[in-house]
């Protein structure tokens, strides 16, 4: 998909089909940010070009689910430490 003038789109689409495939909704106020009520807390995917952050209690569920079922290949998978320029604490 890299290269291509319309490969921000495709990517778009697919990272959108998984999360929908996954149970999550786009937020109506920015549509890079899912979210999935679970038990009454809500978990949260936020998405910039090829960056994903999860913030849920069972990150590990979620990345499993990325891994194995929709064969995303993911790195940095652990807590939040720096993201898109930022340093989290």
């Amino acid at each position: 998909m890299y290269g291509l003038h319309s490969s921000g789109l495709h990517w778009h689409e697919n990272v959108a089909n998984t999360l929908c495939d996954m149970g999550f909704i786009p937020s109506k106020a920015d549509y890079n940010v899912w979210m999935r009520p679970s038990q009454g807390i809500y978990k949260y995917i936020a998405v910039y070009i090829d960056d994903i952050a999860v913030a849920a209690h069972d990150l590990n569920g979620i990345v499993k689910q990325l891994k194995s079922i929709h064969k995303y290949k993911l790195k940095g998978i652990g807590p939040l430490e720096y993201h898109l320029g930022c340093t989290f604490e």
